[in-house]
């Protein structure tokens, strides 16, 4: 599995993990929906998305990432199950992300409160970050 969350008493770590940098993006989507809705089930795509974002570095932006794809799940009341990069560096995105409406959010994420470990590649040469989410 290209993610894993721990579970606390209130936050919740998010290990991720991809062969790529782009791999990663697509782990922390797919770890944050089963976060915001652990029970997700998107029968159609009825929506698409699009934003980018701009940031110092590989770390920076994966957070910022996140805090986006919380905040578009919240304001749209979806989950989003697919992802297309139409343009992705170390330090920009440019997404448009697929999704529906969810049939239940679980713990709200206040916030991410911070990272343990930078964005970095390990021994065998993948990519690694674990974010760590305020929840109440």
């Amino acid at each position: 599995m290209p993610y894993r969350i721990q579970d606390y008493d209130d936050a919740m770590h998010l290990h991720l993990e991809g062969k790529e940098l782009e791999e990663l993006f697509v782990s922390a989507l797919e770890g944050t929906m089963e976060l915001l809705s652990p029970d997700m089930i998107v029968r159609d795509v009825v929506s698409k998305q699009t934003f980018e974002l701009e940031a110092q570095n590989e770390t920076e932006l994966l957070i910022e990432f996140i805090q986006e794809l919380v905040e578009m799940s919240r304001a749209h009341d979806e989950v989003y199950t697919n992802i297309t990069f139409n343009d992705f560096s170390d330090t920009f995105l440019s997404v448009e992300l697929e999704g529906g409406p969810a049939d239940e959010f679980g713990d709200i994420i206040e916030t991410i409160s911070h990272h343990e470990k930078e964005v970095e590649q390990n021994g065998s040469g993948k990519y690694e970050a674990v974010l760590v989410f305020n929840v109440v």
